[in-house]
C-alpha cells in the first residue's frame, strides 16, 4: 500500500485556500489559527497567507493586549496564544505579548489539575504548546503538563486524532523521542488498518512527519 504525501498535502491546501477566500477569519479563530499553522509549518505560500498572518496579529492584540473577549473565551484565548506561538516561530509576530498578564488571564479558566475551559483537552494541549517558551511565567503550566502526560498514558489522547496531533507537536517541542516513536508507530498501525481515508489524513501527515522515529524490522 503506497501513500502520496504531496497529494494528501495539496488536497488539504486546496480545501484551506477555498476557506480563506471567504475572508471572514473572525468567524472561526481556532480553525483559521490551525490553518495558519499548517501553511507555515509546511512552507506553503498562498495569496492569502499575508492577510491571514496580519489578521492573527490583530486578533492577538485585541484578545491578549486589549482584553476584548466575547462569550467564546475558550476559542478566542486559545487561538490568540497558539497564534502568537506560531507567528513567533516563523518570525511573523508583530505584537509584544505580556505573559505575566496572560498568566493572570488564564487563572480564571484553569482548574486545580491544570485543565483549561472545563477540561477541554484540545484547548489544554494547544495552550501547553503555545505557552511552552514562556512556561516560567505560567503558574499552572507544569500541572497541565503532568495531567496531559497521564491522559496520554491512559490512552485518552489516542481516542481523538486531532488531540494526538497537537500532542505530537508538543512532544516535538520537548524533543521527546521516546513518545514520538510510540506515536509514529501507532499512527502507522492506524493507517495500515484504515487506508488513507479523509477522516485520518492528518494522522497520516504526522506519521510521515515523524517517520524517522519508526523502527524498521
Amino acid at each position: 500500500m503506497k501513500y502520496k504525501v504531496k497529494g494528501e498535502i495539496y488536497i488539504l491546501l486546496k480545501e484551506i485556500v477555498e476557506g480563506l477566500q471567504k475572508g471572514n477569519f473572525n468567524s472561526d479563530p481556532f480553525g483559521y489559527c490551525t490553518q495558519l499553522f499548517f501553511l507555515l509549518e509546511n512552507r506553503l505560500e498562498t495569496n492569502h497567507l499575508d492577510a491571514l498572518s496580519d489578521w492573527m496579529n490583530s486578533f492577538i492584540h485585541e484578545v491578549l493586549i486589549e482584553g476584548k473577549i466575547s462569550r467564546s473565551a475558550d476559542n478566542e484565548i486559545t487561538s490568540a496564544i497558539l497564534g502568537s506561538y506560531i507567528l513567533q516561530k516563523h518570525e511573523r509576530l508583530t505584537v509584544e505579548v505580556d505573559y505575566k498578564k496572560v498568566n493572570e488571564l488564564l487563572k480564571q479558566h484553569c482548574d486545580d489539575k491544570g485543565y483549561y475551559f472545563r477540561k477541554n483537552l484540545t484547548y489544554t494541549i494547544c495552550l501547553a504548546l503555545g505557552l511552552f517558551d514562556h512556561k516560567a511565567n505560567i503558574d499552572c503550566w507544569e500541572t497541565t503538563r503532568k495531567s496531559l502526560q497521564e491522559e496520554y498514558k491512559n490512552g485518552n489522547l489516542q481516542c481523538d486524532s486531532k488531540n494526538l496531533c497537537y500532542y505530537t507537536l508538543l512532544m516535538e517541542k520537548e524533543d521527546n523521542k521516546k513518545i514520538l516513536e510510540e506515536i509514529a508507530k501507532s499512527t502507522v498501525d492506524i493507517l495500515i488498518k484504515n487506508a488513507p481515508i479523509p477522516m485520518i489524513r492528518h494522522i497520516y501527515g504526522f506519521a510521515w512527519h515523524n517517520k524517522r522515529f519508526i523502527k524498521r524490522n
